[in-house]
């Protein structure tokens, strides 16, 4: 008698895999003798379907062909070859990153998060944060229902990393409901440093959302909560906020002074999302505090580094900053090419933030200064 697993095509199974795949992976996942697999290989491989990669090894050519033979299976039957497919990638011992693109479309355990959050630690190292938020989504999306202790570690950890690197991807809205989970979390476990460093990120983006009181009334929990733990690392975490309120509420030359206090070497570059913007923001508050030539090198110098780093989101944000500077020194002719570069790169990489920020700032400088006869449209 056959069995369902007979029945589907090799190829089917190969659209499982993000990119290239083996005759071995197949066979496990097929249950076909080897020859029958590679009989189905080299006829696509002559259709022009699939392409050789290397020994015992292929790709699809196109992904739109590769889709269509993945919509032949249904949802329950992907889910349980991708538990399969990971099983085979851990005993081959691959990496986190290899083992995500399967993880992300399965319901994952404890082992599956923790996979998934290193996965997202590496993509962020490389400035990948679109892929590093889906993962972090994941594993918020995983653990909603475990309440155990490991699954509060992972959630908090997945939780602060969405709000410190996908501010410009995921609506301050989505970002507040899973700080306030992860809250909910950090207080049931009376974990107090986390509990300081997320009425923090509350802050943030409440006010992210538009000022606020309650944006307010976290700012100040997190305050409260840091100076009683009295942690070197807390506080310090604490000050980049500090710094952000500032200059939110147009106090530039304070910012300026709580940024220095807290990052006095500034000829080291920082890494990850909210420092980078946050030090793109200490550029914008030496010009506003008159201070011209130092913060427009600053965020020159900040957008080179990105740039160099393949770091497109700051890139944007440094573009963004040197357009919005400038046009502060009223050099609107020279910040509106920034501006538009800001808008063709965030276009380019889905930074839906950038792209708001630079038509507002727009709209002011055509209010303001603008000649419509003169001026390209952006």
């Amino acid at each position: 008698m056959s069995t369902e697993r007979e029945i589907i095509d090799p190829l089917t199974l190969a659209s499982l895999f993000e990119e290239k795949f083996s005759i071995d992976w197949l066979m496990e996942l097929s249950e076909l003798k080897a020859s029958q697999v590679l009989a189905k290989l080299e006829d696509e491989t002559r259709n022009g379907l699939i392409v050789p990669k290397g020994q015992g090894k292929y790709a699809f050519r196109a992904i739109k062909e590769k889709q269509k033979l993945l919509e032949n299976l249904a949802a329950a039957e992907r889910e349980k070859y991708h538990r399969k497919i990971v099983v085979f990638l851990q005993n081959e011992n691959a990496a986190a990153t290899e083992m995500a693109y399967h993880l992300v479309n399965m319901g994952n355990d404890i082992e599956g998060c923790r996979w998934l959050l290193q996965a997202a630690q590496e993509h962020q190292k490389k400035y990948q944060y679109k892929l590093a938020s889906k993962y972090f989504l994941k594993i918020i999306e995983d653990l909603l229902k475990n309440e155990s202790a490991e699954a509060d570690i992972l959630f908090l950890k997945a939780a602060i990393s969405i709000s410190n690197n996908s501010t410009a991807l995921i609506s301050p809205e989505r970002i507040v409901h899973i700080l306030e989970q992860a809250l909910t979390r950090a207080k049931s476990r009376k974990d107090k440093y986390s509990m300081a460093l997320i009425e923090m990120h509350l802050a943030k983006n409440e006010w992210m959302r538009g000022p606020s009181r309650m944006s307010m009334v976290h700012y100040k929990r997190g305050i409260s909560l840091a100076e009683q733990i009295d942690d070197e690392e807390l506080l310090g975490s604490i000050a980049l906020f500090k710094f952000w309120f500032y200059f939110w509420s147009g106090k530039y030359e304070e910012a300026v002074r709580e940024f220095r206090k807290t990052l006095p070497d500034i000829d080291q570059y920082p890494t990850g999302q909210f420092p980078i913007v946050t030090t793109i923001s200490y550029g914008n508050c030496l010009i506003q505090s008159g201070q011209y030539n130092q913060g427009l090198g600053l965020l020159n110098a900040l957008y080179d580094h990105c740039l160099k780093m393949g770091d497109m989101q700051n890139a944007a944000m440094a573009k963004l900053g040197l357009g919005i500077g400038l046009a502060t020194v009223h050099k609107t002719e020279e910040a509106l090419p920034y501006l538009q570069d800001a808008l063709e790169v965030a276009e380019r990489i889905g930074n839906n933030w950038v792209k708001t920020a630079v038509i507002n700032t727009w709209l002011t400088l055509t209010t303001r200064w603008a000649k419509p006869g003169n001026r390209k449209n952006t």
